[in-house]
């Protein structure tokens, strides 16, 4: 038996899927960042410099998706 609330991939669901997954990268990213930061190596600054890049961008990523989620969940409310 179907699941009864099962969503057939569409263009839109993917693209959903796609900045989900871009997120995670950047989380990751975010957190070898920190782990491979250490006061004692030379380039601190770079490596701060870096961190506050990929939260950035991350940020970034975040805020396209929750506006890209709340279109949609509002598009799919006017529709039905």
């Amino acid at each position: 038996m179907p699941a009864v609330n099962a969503v057939e991939p569409t263009r839109s669901n993917q693209d959903f899927i796609d900045m989900e997954r871009d997120i995670a990268l950047l989380r990751r990213q975010v957190d070898e960042a920190k782990r491979e930061a250490s006061p004692a190596r030379k380039g601190e600054n770079e490596a701060r410099k870096q961190i506050k890049d990929l939260k950035t961008k991350l940020a970034n990523e975040t805020r396209a998706t929750n506006t890209y989620w709340s279109c949609l969940k509002r598009s799919r409310r006017d529709m039905g």
